[in-house]
């Protein structure tokens, strides 16, 4: 029994707290977001107040992390820093939960965690090594880049880039008249993506193994062209 009340002892005595830091801005005049992550999921979501809120959890912070959340004219800007090297055995794991304009345009780079993101109106920038992406907002433009996750983007209005090593594609447009390019490159993984019925695409595909399944028809005078490159994978085009 003495053995048992100091090994649950010992175990308290090392076991960590998340520390929980709260701050709040000013919503007029904010319209665009920046959030450098090491480690950690990252939440931004569409809040129509008179306050943007931060809300980030620290599940593990040594001392040789270093947080800040400031706004710099019309930007947000969320920051995790760790001194020592990508080396170092120190940890920083950081939660952010972010509420903000709707029509803001978003920079993400998160290390390692999964990204969420829902009733943002604007162009979306993101790098993640690992980790899972989703979106659900109106966005004008895309850039994305992932080590390996699934990336699932609902409401695209305009084309853009997405850069993955593995995981799956899955995108949604909402706007059948689309002119520009949507260029995709993909380590391994399928690639699926909806448009409105109606919607004219027309699609260069290249692999090392896979296939092109498209809906729509591929039209040589669309004014949208969807390019893929992949070393293995399918690129599946559907309407709605």
């Amino acid at each position: 029994m003495k053995q048992l009340l100091l090994i649950i002892f010992f175990l308290l005595s090392q076991s960590t707290f998340a520390e929980t830091e709260n701050k709040e801005f000013e919503s007029k005049g904010l319209n665009e977001v920046s959030v450098e992550n090491i480690s950690g999921k990252v939440t931004v979501s569409a809040f129509e107040g008179a306050k943007a809120s931060v809300v980030a959890t620290k599940n593990k912070f040594s001392d040789k992390c270093k947080m800040s959340i400031d706004r710099s004219g019309n930007k947000l800007v969320l920051k995790v820093e760790k001194s020592g090297g990508v080396f170092s055995s120190d940890e920083c794991d950081v939660d952010f939960e972010v509420k903000v304009p709707k029509a803001v345009d978003l920079s993400l780079n998160v290390g390692s965690g999964n990204m969420i993101i829902n009733g943002i109106h604007g162009a979306l920038n993101f790098k993640v090594g690992s980790g899972n992406t989703s979106a659900d907002g109106s966005f004008k433009k895309i850039d994305g880049m992932s080590g390996s996750g699934n990336v699932t983007v609902k409401g695209l209005n305009g084309g853009g880039g997405i850069k993955t090593g593995s995981g799956e594609i899955n995108l949604t447009f909402t706007n059948k008249s689309l002119k520009g390019e949507l260029d995709l490159k993909a380590g391994s993984g399928n690639a699926t993506l909806l448009f409105p019925k109606g919607s004219k695409v027309k699609t260069n595909f290249f692999a090392g193994s896979g296939q092109v399944s498209n809906e729509l028809g591929d039209n040589p005078n669309a004014l949208f062209l969807v390019s893929m490159k992949a070393g293995s994978g399918n690129l599946k085009i559907k309407s709605y």
